[in-house]
């Protein structure tokens, strides 16, 4: 959750950290694609899509993908839900919330 004094106003750094575990039966190349929405579904920013290779050690029953996407001066317009969305090989696997909030005027 982000609060915020005013809207529009641009978050200046945030990352996104993914750790992503396959099975054996996974090997190989991958895509990813990650969209940033608010609650109507209209992107923050641009979808970010990407490849990774996915290799085994010698009888590993599982293996993982690391990414991390630094996002720099994303602007958001209203207060709100929003939702990070994130693919893999085409199939939706995960839907982070991400909630922009006003942050309450203090009293005297």
């Amino acid at each position: 959750t982000v609060l915020t004094t005013q809207v529009p106003f641009k978050y200046q750094h945030m990352a996104l950290a993914l750790r992503i575990r396959f099975s054996s039966i996974e090997a190989g190349e991958h895509s990813v694609r990650i969209n940033f929405v608010d609650a109507d579904g209209k992107p923050v920013i641009p979808a970010l899509d990407g490849k990774f290779n996915i290799q085994f050690a010698p009888n590993a029953r599982s293996a993982v993908g690391n990414l991390i996407i630094n996002l720099n001066n994303v602007e958001f317009q209203t207060p709100g839900d929003y939702s990070i969305d994130i693919a893999i090989n085409g199939t939706q696997v995960h839907a982070q919330p991400f909630f922009v909030r006003m942050r309450p005027q203090a009293t005297n």
